[in-house]
């Protein structure tokens, strides 16, 4: 056999190898879905998980907290509270505007007083009581997890970082 014909023969058999991987190697299964999250009754919640918050430290002097993500199982909202001296949540300095259930990014929290350097906040998750949609620390209490306790998260008031 001439080179060029060892040369052809090569390729057709590669060429063979390929279609008969794409055709017959592969997994035909089909691809099974998840199944979307329901009651026993089949309604779909469209909620799966916990209540949670995020949010990094914030720019001092900032009269308003910028909240990375938060997830609610209900109406509800993020309220930034002042650290008391007992490490606890102590005065609200602001909240943000009511959220639905599911999951908010970015989500502002005007507060009544700007940041101060070095100070550490609260921000936490407290559900609406569904009177009138507007927060209320008496009234709309504060979120839990299954565990019971309450969904928060620490963050400072740092210098702005030039860019």
């Amino acid at each position: 056999m001439s080179k060029q014909g060892t040369i052809w023969t090569v390729v057709i058999v590669v060429v063979l190898i390929i279609l008969a991987l794409v055709f017959w190697g592969g997994n035909n299964e089909p691809e099974v879905q998840p199944e979307p999250a329901g009651d026993t009754a089949g309604n779909i919640s469209g909620i799966v998980g916990e209540n949670e918050i995020s949010i990094g430290d914030q720019v001092a002097g900032s009269r308003t907290a910028l909240v990375s993500s938060a997830f609610l199982q209900g109406d509800g909202y993020v309220a930034v509270h002042e650290k008391g001296a007992d490490g606890r949540p102590a005065a609200v300095l602001g909240s943000s505007p009511l959220l639905t259930p599911g999951q908010s990014n970015n989500v502002s929290v005007p507060l009544s007083a700007a940041m101060v350097l070095g100070k550490t906040y609260i921000a936490m998750l407290h559900l609406d009581n569904n009177a009138d949609a507007v927060f209320s620390e008496a009234s709309d209490p504060a979120a839990q997890q299954g565990d019971g306790d309450e969904v928060l998260v620490e963050f400072t008031a740092k210098a702005a970082v030039a860019q």
